[in-house]
């Protein structure tokens, strides 16, 4: 029986990097908050058929723009991209992620 991965959790772990490139695997949700994580985030190069299912970026210091590419994850549901420094324009692709809650 194959075992997989279904939870990443990198919480208050302040040494730790994460490149801009970073690639989501199979997992279903990634949880990276309160990390300081800095710079720009992009998951181009991660497949539109992702498990993600949760994503928590929330109290990092990630800038530049929200990144688009999440807009892929087309089963996440819950997303927290709160208290980071990101600028520039919502991308309204979000708004097509069918499953995704909203809390505005």
């Amino acid at each position: 029986m194959e075992e997989k991965l279904s939870l990443i959790r990198l919480f208050y772990e302040p040494g730790v990097g994460m490149d801009a490139g970073y690639v989501i695997p199979s997992q279903d949700v990634l949880l990276t908050f309160i990390n300081n994580f800095t710079g720009p985030i992009n998951f181009g190069n991660t497949s539109s058929s992702s498990n993600l299912s949760g994503l928590d970026l929330s109290g990092n210091k990630f800038d530049g723009p929200i990144p688009e590419s999440i807009s892929k994850f087309l089963k996440l549901e819950s997303l927290d991209i709160s208290n980071n420094s990101f600028s520039g324009r919502f991308p309204t692709s979000l708004f097509k992620i069918p499953s995704l809650q909203w809390d505005l």
